[in-house]
């Protein structure tokens, strides 16, 4: 079986090598949870540590981390059965392992899980303007093309709930982003 593999592979020296096991991780989770939903469980850990290392987001880690993001929200989402008890605990810890900022590929799934998540009303462990902070940020760092419907689809989301939010989380959302955050988002928003 290549699981032994790939779990040898997530704590490899070579970036790539984590990158491409956390794909790997991240395609059985998505199209095969019916068969290795436990075994891709075992290695939220293993996902887990790649994306928390002090050097996860430096230039040679970015795109490993961020595989490594998308395979917790895929496992999250497709092979989630069996652990209801701590799905809580694990998705609070997926996103604030966010934004993904470099990679186009993982990106639209990561967001438009995350805006799932949020319509459905889940808010985890008052993660409320922690989702909404990173959807915001997800139009900020341009890993969404405007040619897709994702970045609309936020865009129109992200509108309805700061219109509809009270003023204090409001102001939780505006003070996570940057000037320059604020000003595209502003610039998105009155588009």
């Amino acid at each position: 079986m290549f699981f032994p593999l790939l779990e040898k592979c997530l704590s490899h020296a070579s970036p790539a090598l984590r990158q491409a096991a956390s794909y790997g991780v991240g395609l059985c989770a998505q199209y095969g949870a019916s068969l290795y939903g436990p075994k891709v469980r075992a290695l939220l850990p293993n996902l887990f540590a790649i994306a928390q290392h002090p050097e996860a987001r430096s230039e040679d880690n970015q795109f490993a981390s961020e595989n490594a993001i998308s395979a917790i929200g895929k496992i999250c989402q497709f092979a989630g059965s069996g652990m209801e008890a701590e799905m809580d605990n694990v998705l609070s810890a997926w996103i604030n392992l966010l934004p993904i900022t470099g990679d186009e590929e993982e990106a639209p799934f990561v967001y438009m899980y995350v805006l799932r998540l949020f319509k459905s009303g889940w808010t985890g462990h008052n993660m409320s303007s922690r989702m909404i902070s990173v959807l915001a940020k997800a139009i900020c760092c341009d890993v969404l093309e405007e040619s897709k419907n994702e970045k609309t689809a936020i865009v129109e989301a992200l509108r309805e709930i700061l219109n509809t939010c009270s003023a204090e989380l409001k102001g939780e959302v505006w003070s996570s982003l940057d000037a320059g955050e604020r000003v595209v988002i502003q610039k998105e928003l009155s588009a």
